[in-house]
């Protein structure tokens, strides 16, 4: 019923502990792990426990290992990854994130229970770089557990940060939707999968559920934490006006203000995230894409509460090094 998936490249000890947190569960589940380990230099101190890692997954006959031994792009390795899944559902992981302990079962349970759901979202928890818990997610809706989405409404509650999908450790979807949408695509490199998720959910029904399922790590070696911000936001700004053409009837008025909203988030954020903990890069980098910024007194204040939470619980990597630093932002 389900294969999950780790295009691991060459993060070893963390692709060792993501296999060990999915195989210490008894459940039947197919692990598909493409990894590319013998790329390393020679002298990386991870180097020398490549054959212990391989040995891991040797032993356990629900792992199907291949080494790759070959660089692709991140999009054609994730999608390398996904076409040898045998399974009808599949999760995609990060060889630096982890399931939780009984998440594979809450997770099979959930499948068999709505086989017509093709695409689904669940929660995670937030760790650090040594596996310390740095928050929980909120849910998707307060007071309910699961929410059900429709095609037509999809891409509005995705602009309004609803249906977000979070992370793709958090994200479960049939193989053969992934197959009609034509995989992941080469035409976005920072957000290749949010571009993925919101193909499929304007496709399929979807389920959002408020579950705690994986553990997801931030660290400053992650793919994510060393593209430019510049990439980052024209590929933002792209992906919402991809999403309002794909509202039918025609985006509104509160449709393109719900995609000035996340863009603006995304500038303050990414602002944070990579201006080496300088308050005066930041502004800098504020400045320099004031005009990608809703003006919008309502849309700012939510933008940077929200932000300002998250700086205090660590959660934005190589940031501004306080919550004092942050209000001087504001």
């Amino acid at each position: 019923m389900l294969s999950i998936c780790i295009p691991a490249y060459t993060y070893v000890d963390y692709t060792a502990e993501a296999a060990r947190s999915i195989l210490m569960q008894d459940v039947d589940v197919e692990l598909v792990v493409v990894e590319d380990f013998d790329l390393l230099p020679p002298n990386h101190s991870e180097r020398s426990r490549i054959g212990e890692v391989r040995e891991l997954l040797n032993s356990d006959p629900r792992v199907q290992w291949i080494s790759a031994n070959t660089r692709r792009s991140i999009q054609k390795n994730w999608n390398f990854t996904v076409s040898q899944a045998t399974r009808k559902n599949v999760k995609v992981m990060g060889a630096d994130d982890r399931l939780r302990p009984a998440g594979i079962k809450a997770l099979l349970t959930f499948l068999k229970s709505e086989p017509d759901i093709q695409f689904l979202g669940h929660l995670g928890t937030i760790i650090d770089d040594q596996g310390q818990v740095v928050r929980r997610m909120s849910p998707y809706v307060a007071n309910r557990e699961t929410v059900y989405i429709n095609p037509d409404e999809s891409v509005r509650l995705k602009l309004q940060q609803i249906a977000r999908f979070r992370e793709p450790a958090c994200n479960v979807f049939t193989k053969n939707v992934w197959d009609q949408v034509g995989g992941y695509s080469e035409q976005f490199r920072f957000c290749f999968d949010v571009h993925f998720n919101t193909r499929v959910m304007a496709s399929v029904r979807s389920a959002l559920i408020s579950e705690e399922w994986c553990e997801l790590r931030r660290h400053q070696g992650s793919d994510g934490a060393k593209l430019p911000a510049d990439l980052a936001l024209d590929e933002l700004e792209q992906l919402v006006k991809f999403s309002l053409g794909l509202i039918k009837g025609g985006a509104t008025a509160q449709d393109r203000h719900h995609g000035e909203a996340m863009m603006a988030y995304r500038v303050i954020e990414l602002a944070l995230a990579r201006c080496d903990g300088s308050v005066s890069q930041a502004l800098h980098f504020i400045c320099k894409h004031r005009a990608r910024i809703s003006l919008s007194p309502t849309v700012l204040s939510k933008v940077v509460q929200t932000l300002y939470r998250r700086l205090r619980k660590g959660d934005v990597q190589k940031t501004v090094a306080t919550p004092k630093a942050l209000h001087r932002l504001k």
